[in-house]
């Protein structure tokens, strides 16, 4: 035994773990990084990509895009949805650069929900809470191994621009906005507060769950600067004008008309709904948060990972400022539980919309229970080994790493082949081994050439099999009146796309 413990002391160091942490982060992402070049455009992207691509084939320049951009948002604003900050992004899909270009979606996507994550995160574990490096990529890894592979939707939150762009790039800019609060508080450098400024006035016309964990973010900011670290100039008042700008953006978003066509004529506000709101997001708070817990095994090893770091980073940090701000723990717990509740209430106050939710809107959820999570393991760790259990010199770190590690073997030996199968891993790489990516990729290519031949008015082209791996992609149809020909029509300027049977297709038009 004595060997054995020697052996791990030796082998799990911080810097061992870290680098297995960080190969293993890496490996993960290649299989989705492989797909995103073979990612096209579909659906909405075309919906909202046509009013640009319109101007520049009647060769309208730069201001003549932007006015067909604006006419466009205008024209949704009053028939459709308000969120007018989204709806700007819509309308500048990659596509309109080119067909490859496309792929941009992807790394869009890791950008703004894994760096933008990281540098929040690595604010809160390295400068407020003095951890190592090698202690903050362990848990930053394994996590990003967690929001990338059982995101529910990761068609929308990785390969589809519209949906991406919608939920995934404001909950960055939500992380990022944090981070700026907490510097600006701290250096008064005006470049941060023009950086919230930016960032929450354009989350007032985005994913409503972002609307909602920016507004509780950044009033918790305030609260924590101001009552727990006694923080009192006049920066600290200054957080309102962003707060009121997003507040502004939002209703502006919600008085749009043509909520009303999306959510049904019921649709409106109700003080009697605020309150069954307000419940349904309690309950949401902790059934949602358990079912994440229950569902993704991977988050019971980070878990582990976290309190184990939290023990070795907190157990030795002798800084009285750490120490200070670890000291509230209920309060941090029910400011976790509000923030992660409150992300529901613009689901649960809508109920059964007429056209369905966005599947970006159950990514939204997962993202901000997972960030918040690790930030209650963190805190409750560094609260329970500074003032709990402060004295632990005789603790046998040895055997509590044989422990942990033997829980974390048994983890992955009875769920390892859960996760591999549920992971967007598996579905990528198996679109690939099976010969559908390589078909999938002809198909489109045989697609793309119809659509690109402007000698062509009336398009014809052959359906697809409908093995899309992880691609959110939209089927053409033999009618040209339904939406997706229709958007297509427009996008290609057209006068009508149809899909047919690949026989008939062959028949009519040769091979």
């Amino acid at each position: 035994m004595r060997k054995l413990k020697d052996f791990i002391n030796k082998v799990l160091t911080m810097r061992n773990m870290a680098v297995v942490s960080i190969a293993l982060m890496v490996v993960a992402l290649l299989p989705v990084i492989m797909c995103s070049f073979h990612n096209y455009a579909t659906g909405d992207d075309f919906y909202y990509g046509a009013a640009i691509k319109q101007a520049l084939r009647d060769g309208k320049g730069f201001f003549g895009c932007i006015s067909a951009m604006w006419s466009d948002i205008v024209e949704e604003y009053f028939a459709f949805q308000g969120t007018w900050s989204s709806g700007i992004l819509f309308r500048l899909v990659p596509v309109l650069v080119s067909e490859r270009f496309y792929t941009v979606t992807t790394w869009i996507s890791f950008l703004m929900l894994l760096g933008c994550t990281w540098y929040f995160l690595h604010y809160v574990l390295r400068t407020k809470c003095k951890w190592n490096s090698a202690a903050f990529w362990i848990v930053i890894s394994i996590m990003s191994i967690c929001l990338t592979q059982w995101m529910p939707f990761p068609r929308a939150g990785l390969f589809w621009y519209t949906g991406m762009i919608h939920y995934v790039f404001p909950f960055g800019i939500t992380m990022l906005v944090f981070t700026w609060c907490f510097k600006y508080l701290e250096t008064d450098k005006i470049r941060y507060y023009v950086g919230i400024i930016l960032g929450m006035t354009y989350i007032g016309g985005a994913g409503y769950p972002e609307v909602v964990l920016a507004a509780g973010g950044v009033f918790f900011v305030f609260v924590w600067m101001a009552f727990i670290e006694k923080v009192s100039k006049k920066q600290l008042w200054l957080l309102s004008i962003p707060f009121l700008l997003e507040m502004i953006g939002f209703a502006i978003s919600a008085a749009a008309p043509g909520n009303k066509n999306r959510g049904g004529e019921d649709f409106g506000f109700s003080i009697t709904n605020v309150f069954v709101t307000l419940g349904k997001c309690f309950k949401m708070g902790i059934t949602g948060s358990v079912t994440y817990l229950i569902d993704t095994p991977l988050l019971w090893i980070l878990t582990i990972l976290v309190l184990a770091v939290s023990w070795r980073m907190f157990s030795n940090n002798t800084d009285q400022k750490v120490k200070a701000i670890l000291k509230h723990p209920a309060l941090f717990l029910i400011v976790s539980y509000l923030l992660v509740s409150a992300v529901y209430a613009p689901q649960m106050y809508a109920g059964d919309v007429q056209s369905g939710y966005s599947g970006g809107v159950f990514d939204s959820y997962y993202f901000t229970f997972i960030v918040v999570w690790i930030l209650e393991l963190v805190y409750l760790s560094g609260w329970f080994w500074l003032y709990v259990a402060p004295d632990h010199e005789n603790i046998d770190k040895a055997s509590i790493k044989l422990v942990l590690s033997a829980a974390i073997l048994l983890i992955m030996a009875v769920t390892g082949k859960y996760m591999v199968k549920t992971s967007i891993d598996y579905t990528c790489y198996s679109f690939w081994t099976s010969g559908q990516l390589a078909d999938f990729e002809e198909q489109m290519q045989e697609r793309l050439a119809i659509l690109q031949d402007d000698t062509i008015t009336d398009a014809v082209v052959p359906e697809m099999n409908s093995e899309q791996g992880p691609f959110m992609h939209f089927a053409l149809m033999r009618d040209p009146a339904v939406y997706t020909n229709s958007v297509t029509r427009r996008f290609y300027g057209k006068h009508s796309v149809i899909a047919i049977p690949r026989d008939e297709y062959n028949e009519h038009f040769g091979k």
